[in-house]
């Protein structure tokens, strides 16, 4: 459900680079970031942690985010 909204903040931020993980497929990432939850958001600035989001969120949270 949230994938339609990151691909159309990535075209609308072409600044920003969005990826997805599968967690079953990367199980060490999701243990290095402390993934217990999906969907589990994290955003990074300078290979650091600047702000997350666990669960669904709307648009402007998603927005807010890449702002942190």
């Amino acid at each position: 459900m949230i994938a339609p909204v990151l691909e159309e903040l990535a075209r609308e931020n072409p600044g920003a680079r969005i990826v997805k993980v599968n967690v079953d497929h990367s199980p060490r990432l999701a243990a290095r970031y402390g993934i217990s939850s999906i969907p589990s958001l994290k955003a990074f600035k300078d290979g650091q942690v600047v702000g997350e989001h666990v669960g669904m969120a709307s648009k402007a949270r998603l927005e807010a985010l890449l702002g942190e």
